[in-house]
């Protein structure tokens, strides 16, 4: 039987146990690699990682950063063999040089002096002012800003241009910095596009072969309009640290369904990670914790892609604690006639999230901590007695994560039942790292309760996509 190209990639993924995505995306079994097979090209990606100087001596980190989460993505990127290194923007917090200058003397400590080439793109924090406050007498000569393209030879290693090009082992990288298209942000990247169009032909773009967007934020129509013949781009970029746990950093509608643009996760010093979420009953709680400021869903992450001659694979990795975040995400690299990233077509495939056959929900009596929305920083939240649930992650369908819960108690009015949506406990941690063995605690003071004597109380996995799996319950005498 003779096959098509694409008919034989699809029948050999399938065959390698591949979850088939209608449209070209595949979701890769886990511990799957390509045996036998080296890709033509890998490299890391980082977005984010915002390191802060010491205001105090102009030297050393800030007392509150670590340099082990980039520490940890390097020496992975390491085991990997990657050709090149990218980095999305916000490598800086306050524009400060050694901030910069912090991640060049831990990507030499791990790799050396001759390491793989640095792609990097400006983001928005790289053109701050750094403070004057603590730097009187030399802050503008801290700045990154004041001698950018200086700066950025001399640390990371290639000149500077207002549009990013690199070619390597044969595969073309783009890039946009922050602000060279002036302050509108609707016309971010045009300058890149047009570079793009004018050098299509010299640089054989189109066609299958993948080429690499960059900028740090996502870049808009009056851009991506004009790249409207290159299906095979595919975007990466950072800016609003949204979590590569969820699906939806497949950016495809936002992107006009012109091609794909990968929102990489934050590899940020105290964990931040803007979440999206669909699909719930409600807001689940903001990921501050509004009292003390603590971080409740600690993530350092980033992506390796690795590019194959028929498809482009995407490891998902948390680099804090370690491990994967999910199934790699498999493109196969063709032409395509139907639309493979969007949210509809991923929703339909990806399965719903299961709580295990042996799953309960635990509850019992507890002073629960209630804080205000409005409170401020460092104020002690009230103490009231309430109740404590307690859910168990649910691990029913590897193929499907949980992302959230939607947690529902009813009294004895079925009318007054009270709703309440909280992210899992892992959700930005790396598989079999998540914290307190994956369970997720609720707690409900009492005045929140609705009436009556025993509650019945309901609790329900969703995904990042919206899809929901079959709930657990018990009751519970008040």
């Amino acid at each position: 039987m003779n096959l098509t190209r694409r008919e034989f990639v699809k029948e050999s993924l399938v065959t390698l146990g591949f979850l088939a995505l209608p449209g070209g995306l595949w979701a890769a079994p886990a511990g799957w690699k390509p045996k036998g097979r080296k890709p033509n090209l890998v490299f890391g990606v980082l977005a984010d990682t915002h390191l802060m100087v010491n205001r105090r001596n102009g030297k050393t980190l800030y007392p509150t950063m670590r340099l082990d989460y980039i520490r940890n993505a390097f020496k992975y990127f390491r085991t990997k063999n990657i050709d090149a290194f990218v980095h999305l923007g916000d490598a800086s917090h306050r524009g400060d040089i050694r901030e910069w200058e912090f991640h060049k003397e831990v990507y030499e400590e791990v790799f050396g002096k001759s390491g793989p080439p640095r792609i990097v793109v400006v983001g928005n924090h790289e053109l701050f002012e750094c403070d004057k406050e603590w730097f009187p007498n030399d802050w503008r000569s801290r700045m990154i800003g004041a001698d950018l393209a200086r700066h950025y030879e001399r640390i990371w290693g290639m000149p500077y241009a207002e549009t990013l090009h690199r070619e390597i082992n044969g595969y073309h990288f783009f890039g946009t910095h922050w602000g060279v298209d002036g302050p509108s942000a609707q016309q971010h990247g045009v300058k890149m596009a047009n570079y793009i169009n004018a050098h299509a032909e010299e640089f054989a773009l189109k066609g299958e072969k993948p080429f690499f967007i960059l900028s740090h934020k996502m870049t808009y129509f009056a851009c991506n309009s004009k790249l409207r013949e290159f299906p095979n781009a595919i975007g990466f970029c950072g800016h609003w640290h949204t979590s590569l746990a969820n699906w939806q950093s497949i950016y495809y509608e936002r992107n006009y369904k012109l091609f794909p643009y990968i929102n990489c996760g934050a590899c940020r010093y105290d964990g931040e990670n803007g979440l999206r979420q669909d699909g719930l009953k409600e807001r689940p709680n903001d990921l501050r914790d509004p009292g003390d400021h603590h971080f409740e869903f600690p993530s350092r992450q980033g992506l390796v892609v690795s590019v194959y001659d028929d498809m482009v694979v995407m490891e998902r990795r948390e680099f804090g604690e370690g491990g994967s975040l999910g199934p790699e995400w498999v493109f196969p690299v063709g032409k395509f006639d139907t639309k493979p990233y969007s949210k509809d077509t991923l929703a339909a495939k990806i399965g719903s999230p299961e709580f295990s056959a042996k799953a309960k929900l635990d509850v019992a009596k507890a002073v629960v901590s209630v804080y205000e929305r409005k409170q401020a920083k460092g104020e002690k939240p009230r103490k009231e007695p309430g109740i404590r649930i307690g859910i168990p992650e649910a691990s029913g369908n590897p193929a499907s994560r949980a992302f959230a819960y939607d947690v529902v108690v009813q009294g004895d009015d079925p009318k007054a039942r009270y709703f309440k949506s909280v992210y899992f406990s892992g959700v930005n941690a790396g598989i079999g790292h998540e914290p307190n063995k994956g369970l997720t605690r609720v707690d409900i003071p009492a005045s929140e309760l609705p009436a009556g004597k025993k509650l019945t109380i309901a609790v329900r996995p969703v995904s990042s996509l919206g899809t929901k799996g079959k709930t657990i319950g018990t009751t519970f005498k008040v």
